[in-house]
């Protein structure tokens, strides 16, 4: 085991010899500077609709998601990921009202 090294591919490896990814880190990681990370936010809009599904990017997973309606009657159903792939966010108010989902995905693997 090598406290730090690179693998023939090209990939760095800490406290680990074989690199599952480019950076392969065994442990705790503390980041100091900016972490770039691939996030995809969207607003998607239904009129008079009721219910509406989302759906990230491919390769893309739901990181949060949010329902919003413009009647005054907010009789949220049901929201959340409908799927257990976390690709897509469903907000159901169980009458027929605008629907708007809010939706931030990122990119996980």
């Amino acid at each position: 085991m090598v406290a730090l090294g690179s693998a023939k591919d090209g990939g760095v490896y800490i406290f680990y010899t074989r690199p599952a990814k480019q950076l392969h880190v065994n442990g705790s990681v503390i980041v100091e500077g900016t972490l770039d990370i691939d996030l995809v936010t969207f607003e998607q809009s239904c009129p008079s609709c009721g219910q509406l599904t989302a759906n990230c990017p491919a390769g893309f997973k739901v990181l949060s998601g949010g329902c919003d309606s413009t009647s005054f009657d907010h009789s949220l159903q049901r929201f959340g990921p409908t799927s257990a792939s976390r690709s897509d966010w469903n907000c159901w108010y169980g009458g027929q009202m605008d629907v708007t989902i809010r939706l931030t995905c990122a990119r996980l693997e």
